[in-house]
């Protein structure tokens, strides 16, 4: 074989090797829709996998699915998540004001609303994860 080289040859290193994936550009040209195959094959195993995990999850799993791809759940994540950026906005806006007095004391309330966001951010994470 050309491609695998001789144990006494210095010349061919491993990294200087082709990798055969099993597809060449010859099979991806349009006219024998190779690529079709590939991706319709994929789709097919993708679904199948989809579905087969669908069909064991339980009852607690399908709610906290529907609780979270709700409309109205999307609404409020998205609010939590431009709250966060206004506590961002705050904490460097109030660093810009006071530059030379080194590390400057984050009012307590802006402290508590980030660890609120940080908690509904976990919260979310783990449930989606479920």
């Amino acid at each position: 074989d050309a491609r695998s080289g001789s144990a006494g040859d210095d010349s061919a290193r491993d990294s200087d090797r082709p990798v055969d994936l099993g597809v060449s550009f010859e099979d991806t040209a349009p006219e024998n829709n190779a690529t079709m195959r590939y991706s319709s094959t994929f789709f097919n195993a993708t679904t199948a996998m989809a579905q087969s995990v669908s069909g064991s999850r339980t009852t607690a799993q399908k709610k906290v699915q529907r609780l979270l791809n709700n409309h109205w759940t999307e609404i409020v994540l998205g609010g939590v998540i431009t709250l966060n950026f206004l506590l961002i906005l705050l904490e460097t806006d109030s660093r810009a004001w006071y530059p030379g007095r080194g590390t400057v004391t984050k009012p307590r309330w802006l402290v508590d609303l980030e660890w609120v966001c940080l908690a509904i951010f976990c919260t979310e994470l783990a449930l989606r994860i479920f």
